[in-house]
């Protein structure tokens, strides 16, 4: 099974799965390498394989966690304005 990304590339489900959780667990590569099945020794050719898309995902992350951010100071901002 071979999941499609952005830029038309194709990920095996181990990528995906890497991928997934180096962004969910806040980047810890060793973690998502042992979640992911792959062996300590592959960490550098697997990071070369996929980089762009750490990039891609790593954007998409911040952008998100951007919005998410204002939108919490806004909320901060006004209870104080009443307050």
């Amino acid at each position: 099974n071979v999941n499609v990304i952005m830029n038309n590339l194709k990920l095996t489900d181990k990528q995906e799965t890497f991928l997934s959780t180096l962004v969910e667990n806040g980047g810890r590569v060793k973690e998502a390498m042992e979640v992911a099945g792959y062996h300590p020794g592959s960490r550098g050719n697997l990071i070369n394989s996929v980089k762009d898309e750490i990039i891609e995902r790593t954007r998409q992350h911040l952008a998100s966690s951007s919005v998410q951010a204002a939108n919490r100071w806004m909320l901060d901002s006004e209870q104080q304005m009443i307050s």
